[in-house]
């Protein structure tokens, strides 16, 4: 039997053998008292944690009100503890789908969580080496910051504090892929590949953030604000794309070795020539020796989020907000090849004159790619700009007239083109 002095509370699992006491005395007993000692030691009272003897010590509704209390109590505060761990994976999620300027805007989540983020963004400040040692300190305390963001978010961060780089690309390739503590710490990884000027993974980790963040739901405008990252790489791909040299002869031009190397099977075009050459013009010099990539290009666009990428061997080179066909002329899906590339493209009505460039009625803006499947598909410019990001085109590809003009010179025909849903 459990005694206890008149000021001592009683643990809940001597409150439950009370109720179990007291139910197998009623079962055994027909409902009346057993005799003998011991008898009234069954029966804890529950009133005023006093013991046997006391008014209503044998009342059951008194043992079962007190229980319930203590059990919804500890319900409440096993609900308070399942509220605070959920607290930092919600934050991060937060965070992770908010555009750059909104990652600020985290009030309504725990001071442990924005602290934890505060620190973390620091990578993104270039403070990844001042990052590394606060957390270094923290491991050898008896706190760990990351720890409020979950599990595997701070196993990630250990990883990276005690074994750099290295480690941390082995913790990712090991973790949940695609989760939001995998995808921030893929991001945190390219802004320090941008930092080491290591533009291929940078670019190859740009490639997985954009196919898991639509895969996410990520808004079209987060997915977009990648596309300076996207576009840094693209400048920068002669650091780690296949290529060749070639030695400018007299009397070359962009168009004639673009041309002559197209014939070989390469996808050379003026922009991409000169852009991978780090030209910001078309001037060549006579014996200057050009690097002639030789990857692959390909063109990838999804209708649901309005967006367009074109990949160099799998690596995003440039990210393109787009718009798509309206509701019952949808932009087709599959697998198209570019073939019909022109400037100052002429519209010509289903059932009108035509309308030539410049005219404010002309909507193929400044230029026009078309697809060799379906010639009345493909991408173009707009006389729209502020609709670019909707669905409002007959189902082909809107784009910024500046936008279309820069894609025009790095792309041409027999360039390969997926649309996505």
């Amino acid at each position: 039997m459990v005694m206890a002095s008149p000021t001592q509370k009683l643990p809940l699992p001597y409150l439950c053998a009370a109720v179990l006491l007291t139910a197998g005395v009623t079962a055994c007993g027909g409902g009346e008292k057993a005799s003998g000692e011991g008898s009234q030691g069954a029966f804890i009272s529950l009133d005023d944690n006093t013991l046997n003897g006391s008014e209503g010590a044998n009342d059951p509704s008194k043992v079962s009100a007190e229980e319930a209390a203590l059990t919804q109590g500890e319900a409440k505060a096993a609900e308070a503890s399942a509220r605070a761990a959920a607290d930092g994976p919600r934050a991060l999620d937060t965070w992770m789908r908010g555009l750059p300027e909104e990652r600020t805007h985290l009030a309504a989540f725990s001071p442990r969580s924005v602290d934890a983020l505060k620190g973390f963004h620091q990578i993104w400040d270039r403070g990844s080496a001042r990052y590394a040692s606060q957390l270094k300190q923290e491991l050898e305390g008896d706190s760990f910051s990351p720890q409020a963001l979950g599990s595997e978010f701070a196993s990630y961060a250990e990883a990276y504090a005690t074994g750099g780089r290295p480690a941390l690309d082995q913790a990712l390739a090991r973790g949940t892929v695609g989760g939001m503590a995998w995808l921030a710490w893929t991001e945190a990884a390219v802004r320090l590949d941008f930092d080491q000027d290591a533009f291929e993974s940078a670019g190859r980790g740009l490639a997985r953030l954009v196919d898991h963040f639509l895969s996410a739901g990520f808004d079209r405008l987060r997915i977009a604000a990648l596309a300076e990252d996207v576009a840094l790489v693209g400048r920068n791909a002669r650091e780690f794309l296949p290529h060749r040299e070639y030695q400018v002869q007299s009397g070359d031009s962009y168009d004639r070795i673009c041309r002559s190397f197209r014939k070989q099977g390469l996808h050379c075009y003026i922009g991409w020539l000169a852009d991978f050459n780090h030209k910001r013009n078309y001037n060549l010099r006579a014996e200057e020796t050009l690097l002639v990539p030789e990857s692959k290009l390909k063109l990838k666009a999804w209708r649901g989020a309005r967006l367009a990428v074109l990949e160099a061997d799998g690596v995003p080179i440039r990210l393109y907000e787009v718009s798509m066909g309206r509701d019952g002329e949808p932009t087709p899906l599959g697998d198209f090849t570019i073939e019909t590339c022109l400037k100052d493209p002429v519209w010509y009505r289903p059932n009108g004159p035509a309308v030539p460039a410049g005219n404010p009625e002309n909507p193929l803006g400044k230029r026009w790619l078309g697809f060799a499947e379906d010639t009345q598909y493909g991408f173009h410019g707009t006389n729209s700009e502020d609709t670019i990001g909707s669905y409002e085109s007959g189902g082909c590809i809107r784009m910024h007239n500046a936008d279309v003009i820069e894609l025009f010179e790095l792309i041409g025909p027999g360039v390969p083109v997926t649309m996505y849903p």
